[in-house]
């Protein structure tokens, strides 16, 4: 499992079988680049529902430039 230090944004993969098990129930890690402690977070994928939308973007935006090079060239 890869996960990324929100302090110095370095990607690492998390040891397995590493990690001792805290009061709180949460895995100590340490960024290998920083030792920063806290801000150790998963990368996760980006949501289906953030792809759609930028997909639905990409293309009104290409729309807008298709129709605004016919309305030029026929002006």
């Amino acid at each position: 499992m890869q996960v990324v230090c929100s302090f110095c944004h370095t990607r690492f993969d998390k040891p397995v079988g590493e990690g001792a098990e805290s009061d709180h129930g949460h895995e100590h890690l340490v960024c290998p680049h920083c030792k920063a402690e806290a801000g150790i977070e998963p990368i996760k994928s980006t949501p289906k529902p953030m792809e759609l939308f930028g997909a639905v973007l990409a293309a009104a935006g290409f729309l807008v430039l298709v129709v605004s090079g016919l309305v030029v060239a026929a002006g």
